[in-house]
């Protein structure tokens, strides 16, 4: 590899191991929204209420795996 394709490179794969981070499944529209009712989250989505975070648009979960970012142990999703 020649010196300028080095950098291109590394930021290549840094790129794919970011990617590779991400847990479960891709996050819905309307996932993490603020709500007050399940009616005003999407489809198949629940309004949950977080203990540190108030009340967000979320997913049932029984695993990291259904989940953009992880289940939260008490059988939702979490949200950023």
């Amino acid at each position: 590899m020649t010196k300028p394709a080095l950098p291109l490179f590394f930021a290549f794969a840094l790129a794919l191991a970011a990617a590779g981070c991400s847990s479960g499944t891709d996050a819905p529209e309307g996932f993490g929204e603020v709500c007050t009712t399940d009616a005003e989250c999407g489809s198949g989505l629940v309004c949950y209420e977080f203990t540190d975070k108030g009340k967000h648009c979320t997913l049932p979960c029984g695993s990291d795996d259904d989940c953009p970012d992880g289940c939260n142990g008490k059988g939702y999703c979490k949200v950023e």
